[in-house]
């Protein structure tokens, strides 16, 4: 029995009835044939691989993930490298670059990696103390742990309502690692987002002390030097791997 799946009309083709019926079979075995066909490449990567990220995301997220990602492919030789900086224009010396910002970079071809939201973080201990958090104005009466200039705190404070509060005043740390460390300490209250911090609000080394998260309008981006056909597999495979497991971990 012959079946039509196509008609053509005059502003081009259109699916028959018998041809939307079948398409959510077909396009499940094209899929499936896609993900068949990328594992028999990522089962051949091999060869060096160097990725270039930032400290706070290579020691808060990618590092304790590395070995997943290396028992998949035992013969990538990896090498990681942490920058500071958002330029990449003047760089050819990484094969995957991960950055933090809006995506400026020319010649590059750029994956949004994950969008993140940002929330205050501190000790379990700062909540349960003599001057507790229940609400935003609460802040007034903790330190603020800033990165830099203190412009993320200014952005959330900002979108959350609060004012009154200068976060600027607060210990200044060029490395977010080190706002992360002082939040654990009980230093003060840093501001988190939803990927450097996943893995201490699992564990309890910090808590989210208000429910008040704010969508930045920056993001996390994947940046190569070429387009995915193009790429070593060695390279794609490390695409494959990281876009789905960051986007997969803020949901879980």
């Amino acid at each position: 029995m012959q079946l039509s799946l196509f008609r053509r009309t005059r502003n081009g083709v259109r699916l028959t009835a018998e041809g939307k019926a079948l398409l959510p079979g077909v396009s499940r075995a094209l899929d499936q044939l896609a993900l068949s066909v990328r594992s028999m490449r990522a089962e051949t990567a091999s060869g060096p691989l160097h990725v270039s990220c930032p400290p706070s995301f290579a020691s808060a997220w990618l590092t304790p993930r590395l070995n997943q990602f290396l028992s998949l492919h035992p013969a990538i030789q990896l090498r990681l490298t942490t920058s500071t900086t958002m330029d990449v224009d003047d760089d050819n010396d990484f094969d995957v670059a991960i950055r933090f910002g809006t995506p400026v970079w020319q010649n590059r071809v750029v994956r949004l990696l994950s969008r993140v939201t940002i929330f205050p973080v501190c000790s379990p201990a700062l909540v349960g103390g003599s001057k507790g958090i229940r609400k935003p104005a609460d802040l007034r009466h903790h330190t603020l742990l800033n990165d830099d200039d203190g412009w993320g705190w200014q952005d959330w404070l900002m979108k959350a309502g609060v004012t009154g509060i200068d976060p600027s005043t607060g210990p200044q740390f060029s490395d977010f690692n080190q706002v992360i460390v002082g939040a654990r300490s009980g230093l003060g209250v840093a501001l988190g987002d939803s990927v450097t911090v996943k893995d201490d609000l699992e564990r309890g080394t910090l808590v989210m002390p208000l429910q008040v998260s704010v969508r930045m309008d920056v993001a996390y981006h994947l940046i190569t030097l070429a387009e995915d056909e193009d790429l070593p597999l060695s390279v794609r495979a490390f695409v494959d791997w990281i876009i789905p497991q960051v986007r997969s971990s803020q949901n879980t």
